[in-house]
């Protein structure tokens, strides 16, 4: 696979925190273990920036849906054997995983038996092509791939760019200081088992992003229709359609925030959004 250049002078300009501190005396030495996750398919351009990011700070495995996957949630294979295919990285190294499953499914796979036996850090979901804001968290793909490794204790942040910008290498960049933050915690053994961070990079040029902002979920990005075809055979066809969502969104969601050119931050997954939880996150100085 190709990979493109990289974006770290708008990450240290976007986030407060620039690139993350050293690790602290007597940290693990090792490079940290990631495992990369999406719910666009092995081939996605997010999947590629965000991979050139992570190789950065760890041993990156990456096991991806071999189609688009989008909306699957959090659901896995059961009709029938699951086809993995090892597809070779430009350059050599370890494969790419491309699994004919959703997302959760390829965590699974990854956690279960790609690993060879290896502890994941943290796993990253994304980087994905459209917003994944308060009420779509619980049928994106994305989220779901970050929710499973979350559901086996494995720390997971998931990544996402406002639909219609194709500013993948600088949201991907732009990532780096808030993975860091991420698997400092966990190695720390400070990480909430079941939390998922939700990050969404906004539209427009990354110059003119604002800083990232701890918020709740609410609203949504896109609304769901479908399009009636004509009958064929007695049968009814109808064509799913996604547009995006209008406003005015919740005051202090994350599809305000979002609207606002804001990098917005939701605790998501299984573990509790309570105050206590945002008040642990606020701690880490890289939101305004």
């Amino acid at each position: 696979m190709r990979h493109s250049l990289t974006f770290m002078t708008i990450a240290c300009m976007i986030f407060a925190g620039g690139t993350a501190e050293e690790r602290k005396e007597g940290a693990p030495s090792r490079r940290p273990f990631i495992l990369l996750t999406n719910d666009d398919g092995f081939e996605a351009a997010g999947l590629k920036a965000i991979l050139e990011e992570l190789e950065k700070v760890g041993e990156v495995l990456v096991a991806a849906p071999a189609r688009d996957r989008s909306g699957a949630s959090q659901s896995i294979q059961l009709d029938g054997p699951v086809r993995v295919r090892a597809v070779a990285r430009e350059g050599g190294g370890e494969p790419v995983y491309a699994v004919d499953g959703p997302p959760a499914t390829c965590v699974l796979l990854a956690a279960e038996h790609l690993a060879r036996g290896r502890r994941f850090d943290l796993a990253v979901s994304g980087l994905n092509h459209g917003e994944n804001l308060g009420l779509d968290l619980p049928s994106s793909g994305t989220v779901g791939g970050a929710r499973m490794a979350a559901d086996l204790g494995i720390p997971a942040v998931a990544l996402s760019l406002a639909f219609g910008s194709k500013e993948f290498r600088a949201a991907a960049g732009a990532s780096l200081p808030l993975i860091r933050a991420a698997l400092e915690q966990g190695r720390a053994g400070e990480w909430e088992k079941g939390l998922v961070l939700n990050a969404n990079f906004p539209r427009g040029a990354p110059a003119a992003w604002k800083k990232p902002v701890l918020v709740r979920p609410g609203g949504r990005g896109f609304v769901l229709m479908h399009r009636v075809n004509d009958p064929q055979g007695g049968e009814m066809l109808f064509e799913p359609h996604l547009g995006l969502a209008a406003g005015p969104f919740p005051e202090g969601s994350d599809a305000r925030a979002l609207a606002e050119g804001h990098i917005t931050v939701t605790p998501a997954g299984n573990a509790p959004a309570n105050g206590e939880v945002y008040k642990s996150l606020a701690a880490w100085k890289i939101f305004r």
